[in-house]
């Protein structure tokens, strides 16, 4: 390689570089919110399969840790759930908690690429034929999603599973805002 090429490739990576960087999200703390669907799936002794959904919400905080590593972002967020109230003929499930996440975000632009893993604790309250049961415990939270960065405003689709007792499991679909200050 001749020293055009070395300085030609040398100056394309700095460019990489530098707009990567240029690119990626400000750090800061956000605070937001969204709604959607959670679908729980249970398999219940006395009745069978349970694959029943309803409307569910979010508020969260967080905090991006933005520009660390070209192209990849770190963030944390508390977020407080209410996946509804989804019930049938001789069911009925009512589930609510808390819960910490890490966040793993490529940014692309103002595209926002991301997967999440956390931990929490959750409420889930379920009735079969007509006895109910609480149960109150910790559990695991993993999930993808996809964002776009405009300005301080910031819209995200997700998806996320909740691994929590009293169910085999919970998916929950939002759509999300939030402001970064």
């Amino acid at each position: 390689m001749d020293i055009k090429t070395t300085t030609a490739c040398i100056g394309l990576l700095i460019a990489a570089f530098t707009a990567s960087s240029a690119l990626a999200a400000d750090s800061g703390f956000y605070v937001g919110g969204g709604a959607g669907q959670a679908t729980f799936r249970d398999e219940a002794p006395a009745i069978g399969d349970i694959d029943e959904s309803d409307m569910a919400w979010k508020g969260f905080v967080g905090y991006r840790f933005g520009g660390l590593i070209p192209l990849l972002d770190l963030a944390g967020e508390l977020t407080y759930r209410d996946f509804g109230k989804p019930d049938g003929i001789t069911f009925k499930y009512e589930a609510t908690g808390y819960d910490a996440s890490a966040l793993g975000i490529l940014t692309l632009g103002p595209i926002d690429l991301f997967a999440r893993f956390g931990v929490g604790q959750y409420d889930v309250e379920e009735t079969i034929n007509a006895t109910t049961t609480d149960h109150d415990g910790s559990g695991t939270l993993y999930g993808v999603g996809a964002g776009l960065r405009i300005w301080k405003v910031n819209v995200r689709a997700e998806w996320e599973r909740v691994e929590a007792d009293g169910v085999d499991n919970i998916d929950m679909y939002t759509l999300n805002a939030y402001f970064q200050f």
